[in-house]
């Protein structure tokens, strides 16, 4: 509990800002691209999940707007690059 409230505090602080983030795939359900930045590790940490104007080709690092969180997860829209 301790953890997920310390989580939700960062994510909070996110909220505004501009990250890089490596983007990992598409999701067709949802029609948002998802990746990580930096700071998260694979399977342990969240993902951003985030909407392009452009298509965003997997393994690419580009900047992203951070606008919310939802489920632990911090969700934005990439910035023209």
């Amino acid at each position: 509990e301790l953890q997920s409230r310390v989580m939700d505090e960062y994510n909070e602080k996110m909220r505004g800002r501009t990250l890089e983030v490596l983007c990992e795939g598409y999701d067709d359900e949802t029609e948002c691209y998802y990746g990580r930045t930096y700071a998260d590790s694979p399977e342990i940490d969240g993902k951003v999940v985030f909407t392009s104007k452009e298509p965003v080709r997997t393994g690419s690092f580009l900047p992203v707007e951070i606008t919310g969180v939802s489920d632990g997860d911090l969700t934005g829209r990439a910035r023209a690059i």
